[in-house]
């Protein structure tokens, strides 16, 4: 199981509105949460940046995939 903290999810959606330019068209882009060996990375790509944060993470191993929406 893969444990997010809520203010860690808040802050990264936060900064990648701010990386977006303009209103975006088409479907939001895919954010990666991927937990291993203790650290919790996400990641995402848009047409003008892409955008990663790494940090320590309690949990398990593993990968969720869910819309920016």
């Amino acid at each position: 199981m893969i444990v997010i903290p809520r203010g860690l999810a808040r802050a990264f959606r936060a900064l990648l509105r701010k990386c977006v330019s303009g209103r975006p068209r088409g479907p939001a882009p895919a954010v990666v949460f991927e937990s291993t060996g203790g650290t919790l990375t996400i990641h995402v790509r848009t047409a003008d940046a892409v955008l990663v944060h790494a940090a320590p993470a309690r949990g398990g191993d593993g990968v969720l995939v869910v819309p920016m929406a």
